[in-house]
């Protein structure tokens, strides 16, 4: 990839917030728009990229989530959507251990209560379809524990991203 210019890496980087709030509120289509114009000015936006993949996913277009998944492991290995995402991934095509080795390396890095929370709940989903209960359960705990020692009020943090997104988009 060629690199792009640092104005045009500003620009992606605030086209990669507006995303991820658009995304937070739930606005997927809008999202994904955000997330491909921040790729367009800065092709190696590895979280941009990420996110895009996590929206590929969500909406069943597995193929190019895969594809992009690689790219941004290529670029960065120990990005946390696309472990998260490529989890997801490995989950929903039935290879469960694969799901949770990806997890349980997620989870020795320092991760946001949130994307803690989320990394052990895919791994207890795991642990379950294996039929290994007691790790699907203690993995279910630490994912509550993880989001009640956050205290994450996401009706306040959805209202903050919905005021924020006007602020955003005028500064583009």
């Amino acid at each position: 990839f060629a690199r792009s210019s640092s104005a045009s890496i500003a620009r992606s980087c605030m086209r990669d917030a507006l995303a991820s709030m658009r995304k937070q509120v739930g606005d997927l289509a809008s999202a994904e728009r955000a997330y491909l114009r921040a790729l367009q000015l800065d092709p190696e936006h590895a979280t941009a990229a990420a996110s895009l993949a996590s929206i590929y996913e969500k909406t069943n277009r597995i193929e190019s989530a895969h594809r992009l998944i690689i790219s941004v492991l290529e670029m960065d290995p120990t990005n946390t959507v696309a472990n998260l995402t490529q989890a997801q991934l490995d989950y929903r095509e039935g290879n469960y251990r694969d799901s949770i080795q990806r997890l349980e390396q997620l989870l020795t890095q320092d991760l946001s209560p949130w994307n803690r929370s989320i990394a052990a709940s895919r791994m207890g989903a795991a642990h379950d379809k294996l039929g290994q209960h007691e790790q699907a359960f203690a993995a279910f705990r630490f994912g509550k524990q993880a989001l009640l020692e956050a205290n994450l009020d996401t009706v306040q943090t959805g209202i903050y991203a919905a005021s924020t997104i006007e602020n955003i988009e005028n500064n583009l």
